[in-house]
Order: structure tokens, then sequence, then C-alpha cells
């Protein structure tokens, strides 16, 4: 996995006063059954506050598995748990995890998914 990166971004000027996702991290690539969850952390800067999701995708075709609400987030820093039981048990594989919302918009060095 490549090491978190983080651009700074002020206040989303520039950018239409949307906010940035600036990082996105995930810690523990493999997950089991019952096992300790992923550790997710992102960082939002700009001025208004998002709803976020976390879309569990296919690495074989990118096709959509499951989607997982985060809610809505003000700038700034965040963590979440991924456990992989969040709508039902996903089947033994390799996942893409791609972070989105409404109104949030990748700066130019952030990378917004991850492998589990």
């Amino acid at each position: 996995m490549a090491p978190p990166t983080t651009a700074s971004a002020g206040g989303g000027a520039g950018f239409g006063g949307r906010t940035l996702l600036t990082s996105f991290e995930l810690r523990r690539k493999h997950l089991y059954l019952h096992g300790r969850p992923a550790r997710i952390r992102f960082t939002l800067s700009g001025r208004r506050a998002v709803h976020v999701r976390l879309r569990v995708l296919s690495t074989v075709d990118r096709s959509p598995v499951s989607t997982v609400d985060l809610g809505e987030r003000s700038p700034g820093e965040h963590t979440a748990t991924f456990t992989g039981l969040e709508a039902g048990v996903l089947p033994e594989g390799t996942y893409l995890l791609h972070i989105a919302g409404r109104g949030l918009r990748r700066a130019p060095t952030a990378s917004s998914t991850a492998d589990v």
C-alpha cells in the first residue's frame, strides 16, 4: 500500500467553494470474519460539510458491491472503521474502497481509492 498522500487546500478557494478530499488512508489491508476492523483515515478541507459514502467495489470490474454511509462530515481529520459486515458478509476476495460524496472533490495529489 502506498503511503498516505496529503495536500493543502486553503478553504476551497479556486475549487468553487467545494470540499476537497486531501488525504485517504486505509490501515489493515486484510480483513477476517469477526477479526479486527480496518481503520480508515481521511482529511477534508474547505468550508462546507459533505455527506460521505464509502463504496466497496470489485477489483475485477470495479462494479459496486456495497455502499457504507459515513454520514455528514465537516472539514477536518476523520476516522472510520470497516469490518466488511456493514451490509452483510462480503464474499472472500479483493475489493477496492472508494470514498465519495456529493460536492466532494479529490485534491490533485490525493487518492480516493484503496485496496482491501
